[in-house]
C-alpha cells in the first residue's frame, strides 16, 4: 500500500508546477549569473546549493498543501474509512516531496555547471560534498513542508517559515552562527575554514531529526522522539567539533612569466596564461629597462580591495575574469594598472595606506596620456565612469568613489583624445622610448611633451580637477 501511494504522490508532485517553475528560474539565475565570467569551480559549487534552496522553497510549500489537503477539503472522515494504516499517506507524502526535490535539485545542478564548459577557462577544483550539502539541504527545507502540515493548515505557516529561514542566511551571520546555515552566504571560498564533509554530516542529521518529528505528527511518539534526539546530538556534535568559520589568511603561490612575476590564490593558476597575455602586450611597448621594473601582479578578494600588508608592492587584480564579451571589461582594467605602473603613476597601495580613500588627478599629465597609450594596445580604454564600493583587507566597506581604471586617478577626454593621436603618428615608439624619462615626470605637461612626440594639435588645455598626482 505505502509503494502504491508513494507512486501515486511521486507523480502528482512531478507534474506541479511549483516544481518546475523553480527548476526554470534556478537554472535560468545560474546561467545568467554565470554567463559573463570565468568560472571558479569552488565558488560556483556553493553559489549553486544556494539556488537550489529556491527548489526546496517551493516543494516545502508544495508538501504543506499536500499535508493538509486532507483538512483542507474537509476529507477527514472519508480517508479514514481507507484501507491503510495512518501512517502510510504522511510517509508516502514526505517520501515522493523528498524525491521530486531532490531531483528537481540534480535536473537544475546540471544545467547550471552545463552552461559553465562552452567558452570557459575554469579556475580551481569543484568541492563535490559542497555540492552534495546543498541538495540535502533542499530536501531538509522540502521535508520541513509536510511535517509542518501535520501540526498546523494554515496557509500563512510555510510562507513565514520560508521568510525565517531566508532571512537567517541572507543576514551573512558570522562566526559559530553561520555554520548553522544549510548553505554559505557571501562566501569567501578560498578563505573559508569550513568542512564540507562534515556539512554533509550536519545536515543528514537535521534531516534525521525532521524525520523525528514528522514521526511524532504521526502518532509514532517513541520512535520519533528517539529520531529527533538522535538528529539534535549528532547536529550539535558537528557543530561543537567544528572551527568557527572564521576567515583565513590563504597563502598565494607565486610564478615568473618572461618578466613577470604572478601571484595568486590556490586554484587560479589556471588564469594567468589569460592576464599574461594583456600584461605582455602592454609591457611590450615600453621600453627594456622599464619592463624588467614591473611590480608583481598580486591577487586580491576585490579589484578595488587593499591589501593585507598596506606596504605590499603590487599590481592588484580580483578573483574575476570575464568572459562571453565580459573579458574586455577585465582585459581593459588590468591593461590600464600596467600601464599606469609602467609610467610611475601612483598605485593603489601608495594611495591608500590610511584607508581613507585618497584620490589624484593625473589631468595635464604627458605622463597620463602616455599610460593610456600603452593600455590601449591591449584594449581600448574608456573615460573614468565607474563608482566603486571600496573595501578594507578584512572587507568592510569604507567609502564609495568615482575612481579610474587605473585605481584612485582621476584624468579626462583631452588625455584620451592624445592617446588616440599617438597612434596615428609614424615611428611613434621611436619618439616615446628616446624621451622616457622626460615623458614619465609628473612635471611634464602635454603641451610641453607634444614636440617630443609628434603629435601637432591643439586641444584645450586639461588642468587638475583634484589633487594633482606626484
Amino acid at each position: 500500500m505505502i509503494i502504491a501511494l508513494l507512486r501515486l504522490e511521486t507523480r502528482r508532485a512531478l507534474r506541479s508546477p511549483m516544481l518546475w517553475g523553480a527548476v526554470i528560474l534556478v537554472i535560468g539565475w545560474g546561467v545568467l549569473a554565470n554567463w559573463w565570467a570565468q568560472p571558479y569551480w569552488p565558488l560556483v559549487v556553493i553559489d549553486t546549493a544556494s539556488l537550489l534552496l529556491l527548489i526546496g522553497a517551493a516543494m516545502l510549500i508544495y508538501g504543506h498543501l499536500v499535508a493538509t489537503r486532507v483538512v483542507r477539503h474537509r476529507m477527514a472522515d472519508q480517508m479514514a474509512a481507507m484501507p491503510h494504516s495512518g501512517i502510510a499517506r504522511p510517509l508516502a507524502e514526505t517520501g515522493a516531496v523528498a524525491m521530486v526535490a531532490t531531483a528537481g535539485a540534480l535536473v537544475s545542478t546540471m544545467g547550471i555547471l552545463g552552461s559553465l564548459l562552452p567558452g570557459s577557462v575554469a579556475a580551481g577544483k569543484p568541492d563535490w560534498w559542497e555540492l552534495i550539502a546543498g541538495i540535502l539541504a533542499v530536501v531538509l527545507v522540502a521535508m520541513i513542508g509536510t511535517v509542518l502540515g501535520r501540526w498546523t493548515a494554515s496557509l500563512f505557516a510555510a510562507p513565514v517559515i520560508i521568510f525565517v529561514l531566508g532571512t537567517s542566511i541572507l543576514t551573512g551571520l558570522g562566526g559559530l552562527a553561520a555554520l548553522l546555515h544549510p548553505v554559505l552566504s557571501d562566501p569567501p571560498p578560498v578563505l573559508w575554514d569550513r568542512s564540507s564533509g562534515r556539512h554533509v554530516v550536519y545536515l543528514g542529521a537535521l534531516i534525521l531529526a525532521v524525520t523525528g518529528l514528522a514521526a511524532v505528527a504521526w502518532g509514532r511518539y517513541r520512535a520519533g522522539v528517539f529520531l529527533a534526539l538522535m538528529g539534535v546530538v549528532g547536529s550539535a556534535g558537528v557543530i561543537l567539533s567544528s572551527t568557527d568559520g572564521s576567515r583565513l589568511a590563504a597563502k598565494q603561490e607565486c610564478m615568473v612569466r618572461e618578466t613577470v612575476t604572478y601571484c595568486v590564490y590556490p586554484g587560479y593558476e589556471a588564469w594567468i596564461p589569460l592576464w599574461d597575455d594583456v600584461v605582455s602586450t602592454v609591457i611590450s611597448n615600453a621600453p627594456a629597462q622599464v619592463r624588467a621594473t614591473l611590480p608583481p601582479i598580486r591577487q586580491r578578494q576585490r579589484w578595488n580591495s587593499l591589501p593585507i600588508d598596506q606596504h605590499q608592492d603590487g599590481i592588484y587584480i580580483g578573483r574575476t575574469w570575464g568572459r562571453h564579451g565580459g573579458e574586455s571589461d577585465s582585459r581593459r582594467i588590468l591593461a590600464a594598472r600596467v600601464a599606469a605602473a609602467l609610467t610611475g603613476l601612483p598605485r593603489e597601495w601608495e594611495q591608500n595606506t590610511t584607508g581613507e580613500g585618497l584620490t589624484c588627478d593625473a589631468r595635464g599629465q604627458a605622463r597620463t596620456v602616455l599610460a593610456l597609450w600603452l593600455a590601449g594596445h591591449a584594449e581600448p580604454q574608456q573615460l573614468p565612469s565607474v563608482e566603486y564600493e571600496r573595501f578594507d583587507h578584512q572587507g568592510r566597506k569604507i567609502g564609495v568613489e568615482y575612481a579610474s581604471d587605473m585605481g584612485w586617478i582621476q584624468w579626462g577626454s583631452v588625455e584620451l583624445r592624445y592617446a588616440e593621436l599617438l597612434t596615428e603618428v609614424p615611428h611613434v615608439e621611436d619618439r616615446i622610448w628616446s624621451n622616457w624619462s622626460k615623458l614619465v615626470s609628473p612635471e611634464t605637461t602635454i603641451h610641453q611633451a607634444l614636440p617630443l612626440l609628434g603629435v601637432h594639435a591643439d586641444l584645450p588645455v586639461s588642468s587638475p580637477e583634484g589633487t594633482p598626482c606626484s
